[in-house]
């Protein structure tokens, strides 16, 4: 006898931890709720058939999966699309440029100071074209008005405007002569710019693409919240859009796997 009181006193902590382990799980499992089948039926259009129904507690009013597609329109119609800009491709006919300008102007009918100034001009035209860049004409993109050019690995906001097309090319030409009072070159530019010039700017779908996957994660699944306490919908009150949305996202709730511990 007094052996088995020395063993039960020896082993009276490990007892009453094994005691206050099944406790706490007692309890946990008693008081907090699990989720379950919503008592509820309901009927949109139809009227409420129960009592007074007043939120249980905090929850999300759900967005329906149509507020959620039309949200995901949305963004693909207002999205701004991304170009790349092609630097290696302006140094390739700057370079060409440099190479071709004595074939069309050679020094043997033009002075040094002629050369240098329409060697100038046709510089000037060049970064003036390149500046944004060249796109192609048949360049990809939706009905944006304006764009991201990449550049230097930094992405720029400018109007699709600000980029030029092969077709304008030759009117740029006319124009800078003109202002330039070199209109009588307009033919011989033309002919070195025929060749030369070409689109550095393109549609870049992969990053695109990609962005517009960033923003459509960052839409919300919930619209405002309903606070503890507040009427849902009263006994005969039609069910209808708005409400009709509650309680379906009061019911999720119900029906989840474990309420969290804001429920």
């Amino acid at each position: 006898m007094e052996d088995s009181l020395d063993k039960l006193y020896k082993n009276q902590s490990l007892i009453y931890k094994y005691v206050l382990y099944f406790v706490t799980i007692g309890c946990i499992v008693f008081f907090f709720p699990r989720g379950g089948k919503f008592k509820y039926e309901f009927q949109k259009g139809k009227p409420w058939q129960y009592e007074n129904l007043y939120a249980p507690f905090d929850f999300s009013i759900k967005k329906t999966a149509d507020e959620i597609a039309q949200e995901q329109q949305a963004l693909q119609e207002q999205q701004v699309p991304y170009y790349t800009y092609d630097a290696s491709a302006v140094t390739e006919v700057n370079q060409i440029y440099d190479d071709s300008f004595s074939q069309v102007f050679p020094s043997e009918r033009y002075s040094n100071t002629q050369l240098r100034r329409l060697k100038g001009i046709g510089q000037d035209i060049l970064n003036e074209l390149y500046k944004n860049g060249i796109v192609d004409n048949t360049a990809a993109g939706n009905s944006s008005e304006y764009l991201y050019l990449v550049k230097n690995n930094e992405a720029s906001r400018i109007r699709k405007d600000e980029l030029y097309t092969v077709t304008q090319v030759d009117s740029v030409v006319q124009e800078s002569l003109r202002n330039r009072r070199a209109g009588e070159y307009y033919s011989l530019f033309q002919d070195l710019f025929f060749n030369l010039v070409k689109p550095n700017v393109s549609y870049d779908a992969e990053l695109s693409k990609k962005e517009l996957e960033d923003e459509m994660s960052r839409i919300s699944t919930t619209r405002g919240n309903v606070d503890e306490g507040i009427l849902i919908i009263a006994r005969g009150e039609v069910v209808e859009a708005e409400n009709y949305t509650i309680l379906n996202s009061l019911k999720a709730e119900f029906e989840s796997e474990v309420w969290t511990a804001n429920n």
